[in-house]
C-alpha cells in the first residue's frame, strides 16, 4: 500500500506537553493525492500519546484491550493514524546531546532524531513507553555522510540516519481461534538532514501482523518515501 501527496514540517513557537515538560512544537501535515486506506487528506498529527498508541496498537494487536482500558484507544483511531513516524510533529527539543522528541505519558524521551558525534557508525538505543510495552524499543544508526542531489539541488555534509523501531515478539490468535506466531512487527527506514535546514529526505516501511482479522483494513506492508520539494524561509 501506498499514499501520494506533500508532507509539511513547520516549527510554531513552543508548547507544554500534558506531562509538563516545555519544548518546540513541530507542526507536520501530510496532504495526500492518492489516499491509502487509512489516512486522510490533510489531517495533521493528532497528539503525541494518541500518535505513539496508535502506532503500537497496530503492531500489537494483542496489546489492544490493555490500550482501550487504560487510554480509552478504540478501533477508529486504530485506523486513522497518520504517517510518517521518524519525521513527527508536536514536541522538539535540542539538548546538548542531541535531539529529542517529548509526549503526553511521561517526562522521559519518547523520541530521538539524532544523538551523538553524529560519525559513521554512532549508533543509539531508546526503550520507548515501558509501562506499556516492555519490548519496544528505538534504534538509530548514523549511515553516511556526504554530498547529496535532493529536489535537484545538491547540499553538502547530507547526514544519513537509520532508523528501527522493534515492537518485540507477538503471538496472536486469528477470529477462526487458530494460533498465529510469533511474529516480530517493526519499522524501519531512514531520515536525510542537512546542516542548518534540517530534514530533506527519508524513506519508511511498516511490517506488522499479516491478518486481516486483526487489522480491520489496516495494511500488513505500507512505504512511504519523502523527498524535499521547496523550504520556506523564515522571516
Amino acid at each position: 500500500e501506498e499514499g501520494v501527496g506533500l508532507f509539511r514540517f513547520a516549527f510554531a513557537g513552543t508548547l507544554i506537553t500534558q506531562s509538563g515538560v516545555e519544548a518546540q512544537r513541530v507542526l507536520e501535515t501530510f496532504y495526500l493525492e492518492r489516499p491509502d486506506p487509512y489516512s486522510k487528506s490533510g489531517q495533521s498529527t493528532p497528539a503525541a500519546a494518541d500518535r505513539m498508541l496508535t502506532m503500537i496498537a497496530q503492531a500489537r494487536p494483542d496489546l489492544r484491550p490493555e490500550l482501550a482500558a487504560r487510554y480509552g484507544l478504540n478501533e477508529k483511531s486504530i485506523e486513522q493514524a497518520i504517517p510518517p513516524y521518524f519525521l513527527g510533529g508536536y514536541a522538539f527539543a535540542y539538548e546538548d546531546s542531541g535531539y529529542y522528541g517529548y509526549g503526553d505519558l511521561g517526562q522521559n524521551h519518547t523520541w530521538i532524531y539524532l544523538e551523538g558525534d553524529l560519525k559513521p557508525g554512532s549508533e543509539f538505543e531508546l526503550q520507548l513507553f515501558p509501562g506499556i510495552i516492555e519490548d519496544l524499543w528505538l534504534r538509530g544508526r548514523v549511515w553516511s555522510v556526504g554530498n547529496r542531489t535532493i529536489g535537484g539541488r545538491t547540499y553538502r555534509n547530507v547526514l544519513e540516519y537509520m532508523y528501527v523501531l522493534d515492537f518485540g515478539e507477538v503471538y496472536f490468535r486469528t477470529a477462526y481461534g487458530t494460533s498465529e506466531g510469533p511474529f516480530y512487527p517493526y519499522y524501519y527506514g531512514y531520515s536525510l538532514f542537512v546542516p542548518e535546514l534540517g530534514p530533506v529526505a527519508g524513506v519508511e516501511r511498516r511490517v506488522i501482523v499479516p491478518d486481516a482479522n486483526l487489522q480491520d483494513g489496516v495494511p500488513s506492508m505500507v512505504e512511504y518515501v519523502l523527498d524535499l520539494v521547496g523550504v520556506t524561509e523564515s522571516e
